[in-house]
């Protein structure tokens, strides 16, 4: 309004309000001081919904007023800079595909396997020429113009979110404590299979595409990484918000290698186990202890992965290996599995469950 009415000073007053808006807000709603966001106050990651919708309203508005009397201040483009790439960029697979870890009820909206586009990394450097290169850098791997090279390893503390990439391949452990919640509310009836997306979510990447639309068949007591008591059905849909129940959940990193701890109790079940991750060049492990659960009458299960199945599947047991046919498989001392660019290697050969076969559901499930 004041732009039409050539109203000078209202648009300054309204300009210098949004400039201001650029600031942390952590422990309330807003940009945490870890460059993660959180929309409410149930204190989960919403960085991939509503925090980036936050960044784009003021790289937008950057870019218009970018030379003029009313451009944002150094500080606050920094900031904004910064949120963008140690936030925004780092919980992304090589900083062009979404994070699935990150992902809350949107998972139920069908999606293109796109890259992030690069509005927001072209507006923000029209206003600024603060950490232009890797912003340039971030535009070229979207457009297919440059290869990952960053090897990083970052805790998002607030959101007890772990993220790790190498040139290879990124991979992010999502976990909750009794400071946070476990996952985003089933609004508008989106994301009611979402009770064990926070336990522990182990996502892997190579490509970006190894969860493309895989939600309508994913079997969501199966999460990746999770340890989860096996029920007849899930709790309903107003029950996949739920508290923390234990303290001890964090991580250590010195930028590029990370060790994760995960003491887990599920507000679920009561299901209790203790985890950890530990993350190296090539590879990283995975350990679990002490899982037990007030019920004996029902399995516990971790899943080591749940991706959409890509070429041939190749175990290693008793010294042989072979190209497994479709179907469900039980398979005795398993020593090792190869499938789609990764390998799952066993520190002892152990029984494990290999399902490699075409499954059925629906987007309203």
């Amino acid at each position: 309004r004041g732009l039409v009415l050539g109203d000078k000073a209202g648009f300054a007053e309204i300009m210098n309000a949004v400039n201001n808006e650029i600031k942390f807000n952590t422990g309330g709603r807003g940009m945490q001081i870890d460059y993660s966001f959180h929309h409410r106050y149930d204190r989960v990651n919403t960085t991939y919904s509503y925090g980036t919708a936050y960044a784009d309203v003021f790289a937008e508005w950057a870019a218009y007023v970018a030379g003029t009397e009313f451009e944002f201040s150094p500080d606050k483009i920094e900031q904004l800079i910064d949120y963008y790439l140690d936030g925004i960029c780092k919980q992304a697979v090589y900083g062009v595909y979404t994070d699935k870890g990150t992902l809350n009820r949107s998972l139920s909206r069908e999606e293109a396997f796109m890259p992030l586009d690069t509005g927001m990394p072209e507006r923000l450097l029209k206003a600024s020429t603060y950490r232009k290169d890797e912003l340039v850098e971030i535009i070229a791997l979207r457009n297919g113009e440059a290869r990952p090279e960053k090897s990083f390893a970052t805790f998002f503390w607030q959101s007890e979110h772990f993220v790790c990439q190498r040139p290879g391949f990124y991979t992010s452990v999502r976990m909750y404590s009794t400071r946070n919640q476990n996952m985003e509310y089933p609004h508008n009836s989106e994301g009611i299979l979402n009770h064990h997306k926070g336990d522990g979510a182990n996502f892997l990447s190579v490509k970006g595409d190894e969860y493309l639309n895989i939600w309508p068949v994913f079997d969501w007591q199966k999460i990746p990484g999770a340890t989860i008591l096996q029920k007849p059905e899930l709790p309903p849909e107003n029950k996949v918000l739920m508290p923390g129940v234990t303290e001890f959940v964090g991580a250590v990193n010195d930028g590029k290698y990370g060790a994760v701890a995960f003491d887990f109790i599920s507000p679920h079940d009561l299901t209790r186990a203790r985890k950890g991750w530990f993350f190296f060049d090539d590879e990283y492990v995975c350990l679990g202890s002490g899982i037990e659960t007030p019920t004996r009458k029902l399995p516990v299960v971790t899943t080591i992965n749940q991706a959409l199945l890509k070429g041939d599947v190749i175990i290693s047991q008793n010294s042989k290996e072979e190209i497994l046919e479709q179907g469900n498989h039980q398979i005795p001392n398993a020593k090792w599995v190869f499938h789609n660019g990764t390998g799952y290697i066993f520190q002892d050969p152990t029984d494990i469950r290999l399902s490699n076969q075409a499954q059925t559901g629906t987007w309203t499930d």
